[in-house]
């Protein structure tokens, strides 16, 4: 909704107003409607606010509060307003500076409040105990003069970004990364650690060790986390990170009487995790798929936006128009369940978004610049940007996702059920499962056994295999990759046999979080829109982590919660084609021919910048090989990255 940014110097009086400019040149670039900047003493904030509810236009950030002697500002996105300013409004009224007069004034917040105010009214009610009694998104700063502490807060999911950089007695705050580098004059090295660990896998991951950044020293608050730094009465300044929450642990298993009571939690908490986005001053919108995780969330947003007469904008990213796709059983192009998926409903506008003209190489410079990062998941960015665009054109300023929904609302397998019934020695259970799923969908009983076998080898034997990965092997041994990636696959369990704990792991990971976030930090600020995914709701990860695993899938129904229990609400043709999904960017490869751009003399003017960290080849698209394609863009992507 927002971004915030900051610098406080613990041993001066006066932050030097060259480093305010730099920080509020770096961020006018984006689409932002209103900046400004506070500077008192030894700390300075700032707040560029983009108006996405009606109480945002009110927002005064970032704040100093001559009373209490607290400078103040924040990001964020309440889902819980009128329960806390019930909680705000009961006592007495809060005294604080006028922030036109800084003269004393008392302060009871109504229902005009902007969440910023609300939010620091809370940290003067509860302290740092105050995220306890906060829902939604969010990443505020704090800092007291008086007993020279500061607080930086991210929301319990980790869905806002927020990044921290400490030098000597100097602490610099910033949304995204690239305004901390303006600020320093670009002084910061890039994290060897970082980018060996990025480089070692082929997947999209780019986060193996929590928290770091592209750059040495640069940190990302994690879901759940507040950093906290004081200056010591020996004048040395000590920091460290702290959880605030944490559902792996804390959150208590359900036992409701009856599956029905099971189903009506989950639909309930489900629907107000949607309906509790929606309150943004513009258009709605949603990423939509054929899947069931942004179908579920389509479902219950254009339901709801009925009772409203709004409608429901949709956006679906679908190949070339004349790219044949392989016959591989995965279904390429989804324009057609979703196009029916949407006549289901009366006030869904679809909009299916081809990119013509771009791929991957077309964009990487672009990316690359914008994220101030290599960018390892370039193929799926293209279309996510082009998504965020027209959103923002048409007059969204929600875009509603479900990208965690396979890790909530659309979990559970057979394989799952049945492991956990032979852990708890329930034989015939596991035996009764196995007849009602092979009865619904005729399953192949070799296969199935075959496919059972690998997980649980996976499961007792997990392996790590780095042989193709680009990593120097020096580097691979000086960050104990191998050893990392064991223990995170011992940490996680295989894809479907995974204990309680493991399963809770999966739900609640913030290192997935931590990529997402910044990503969609990028694309909001760049085209003045929110992005939220309620499969990722504090509230849905509390209740997928409570509910027992027949919930999730039980005889004839996998990944059951929507399956089952929505079976009125999704459209019938979305549900059963679950075994029959959708591809994401399926036409990647035929893109990068069609919409070709030559780096290859780039790329060997500066082959030594990649010795440092990986085992170079040859810059080849070549398109019988997606490993080649994968690799090399890996490779281009880190390249463009080390020439800025």
């Amino acid at each position: 909704m927002s971004a915030i940014w900051g610098v406080i110097d613990f041993n001066i009086d006066n932050i030097s107003k060259d480093i305010c400019n730099k920080f509020e040149k770096a961020y006018s670039v984006f689409k932002i409607d209103r900046m400004e900047g506070s500077c008192h003493d030894n700390a300075y904030m700032g707040a560029g606010i983009q108006f996405i509810t009606k109480e945002s236009e009110k927002e005064i950030l970032p704040y100093y509060d001559e009373v209490n002697h607290n400078l103040f500002t924040a990001d964020a996105y309440l889902d819980n307003r009128d329960e806390l300013i019930r909680e705000l409004s009961s006592g007495l009224a809060f005294q604080i500076s006028d922030s036109a007069t800084s003269v004393s004034t008392s302060m009871i917040p109504t229902g005009d409040t902007p969440d910023g105010m609300l939010i620091y009214l809370a940290y003067l009610k509860w302290g740092i105990s105050l995220c306890d009694h906060l829902l939604g998104v969010f990443a505020f700063a704090i800092y007291d003069y008086d007993n020279n502490e500061f607080y930086l807060f991210v929301d319990h999911c980790g869905d806002r970004c927020i990044h921290y950089y400490i030098k000597d007695d100097q602490l610099i705050f910033s949304t995204l990364i690239k305004p901390v580098l303006e600020a320093t004059d670009h002084s910061i090295e890039v994290s060897e650690k970082y980018i060996a660990a990025c480089e070692s896998n082929l997947s999209a991951d780019m986060v193996v060790f929590p928290g770091l950044s592209p750059y040495e020293g640069v940190y990302q608050l994690l879901a759940g986390q507040y950093l906290k730094v004081t200056l010591n009465e020996d004048k040395t300044v000590s920091y460290t990170t702290i959880s605030y929450w944490d559902p792996i642990r804390d959150v208590e298993p359900l036992n409701l009487p009856n599956d029905s009571d099971y189903k009506k939690l989950f639909l309930e908490t489900y629907t107000k995790c949607v309906t509790d986005t929606l309150r943004v001053y513009g258009k709605k919108g949603s990423f939509l798929s054929s899947g069931l995780d942004s179908s579920s969330v389509a479902s219950l947003a254009a339901i709801r936006l009925q009772e409203t007469g709004e409608e429901l904008h949709t956006y679906t990213s679908v190949p070339l128009s004349d790219y044949t796709p392989e016959n591989n059983g995965r279904l390429a192009n989804e324009k057609e369940p979703v196009e029916k998926f949407c006549k289901a409903f009366g006030n869904i506008v679809p909009k299916y978004i081809s990119c013509e003209g771009k791929s991957a190489l077309t964009e990487m410079q672009r990316f690359v610049n914008l994220f101030c990062s290599p960018i390892k998941y370039s193929v799926n960015a293209v279309w996510m940007d082009e998504i965020y665009k027209t959103a923002a054109a048409d007059g969204c300023k929600l875009l509603l996702a479900g990208q965690h929904g396979n890790c909530t609302v659309s979990s559970g397998g057979l394989i799952t059920r049945l492991w956990y019934e032979f852990k708890a020695l329930h034989f015939m259970t596991m035996i009764r499962q196995y007849r009602d799923f092979s009865h619904s969908f005729k399953i192949n009983r070799k296969l199935f056994l075959q496919d059972v076998l690998s997980n649980l080898s996976e499961y007792i034997h997990p392996t790590v295999s780095l042989d193709d990965c680009l990593t120097r092997e020096d580097l691979i041994k000086k960050y104990s990759l191998k050893n990392v990636y064991l223990d995170n696959a011992k940490y996680m369990g295989s894809d479907r046999i995974f204990s309680e704990i493991q399963r809770r792991r999966s739900i609640f990971f913030p290192n997935s979080f931590q990529q997402v976030s910044y990503a969609n930090a990028i694309f909001e600020l760049c085209y003045g829109i929110i992005s939220r995914d309620p499969t990722r709701d504090k509230r849905m990860i509390e209740l997928c982590m409570a509910m027992p695993i027949r919930c999730f899938c039980d005889g004839k129904y996998e990944r059951r919660l929507i399956t089952d229990y929505m079976k009125n609400i999704v459209p019938k043709h979305i549900i059963r084609q679950i075994y029959n999904r959708g591809i994401q960017s399926a036409d990647f490869v035929y893109r990068l021919r069609k919409n070709y751009m030559d780096y290859s003399s780039i790329f060997e003017a500066n082959r030594q910048l990649l010795d440092k960290y990986i085992n170079t080849q040859d810059l080849k698209f070549d398109p019988d090989d997606r490993l080649q394609d994968i690799q090399s863009l890996n490779q281009l992507s880190l390249l463009l990255f080390l020439l800025k």
